[in-house]
């Protein structure tokens, strides 16, 4: 019994972790996406949001996109320095999340393997995309 317990309190913990990676991987691609050209989709971008709601001017237009330049780059600066480190932690995480999934796998029938293996894969691309957007950018 206890060790049943125990299985089920690490599935929802994994797919708690699963589900939190992915809303945080998809908030930080919103917020990267926002700035910079139209999203997925055909949604307007932030700038030409921001220039049709406030009815901006040509010039107050190239103004704001100058501005709104200057705060990626002061962005990108921030984060050059630990770029390193970061890429790290993203290698330590995928061993993380590679182990979580193979014992997740453990607990379930060949059908729901076959799902589960089928949701990360839906996952990773999804991500992978994100990162290649980002990284087109940069």
């Amino acid at each position: 019994m206890a060790m049943q317990k125990s299985k089920s309190t690490a599935v929802l913990f994994l797919i708690g972790a699963f589900l939190a990676g992915g809303a945080l991987g998809f908030t930080a691609d919103r917020m990267l996406q926002r700035d910079k050209g139209a999203s997925h989709g055909g949604r307007e971008s932030m700038s030409a949001r921001v220039a049709r709601e406030l009815s901006l001017s040509a010039e107050q237009r190239k103004s704001f996109d100058s501005l709104m330049e200057r705060r990626r780059e002061q962005i990108r600066a921030v984060y050059r320095p630990i770029r390193p480190q970061l890429d790290s932690l993203d290698k330590v995480g995928r061993g993380i999340s590679d182990s979580a999934h193979a014992q997740v796998r453990r607990i379930l029938n060949p059908d729901q393997q076959l799902k589960w293996d089928a949701m990360r894969d839906r996952a990773h691309k999804n991500f992978e995309a994100s990162r290649k957007r980002f990284n087109d950018r940069r």
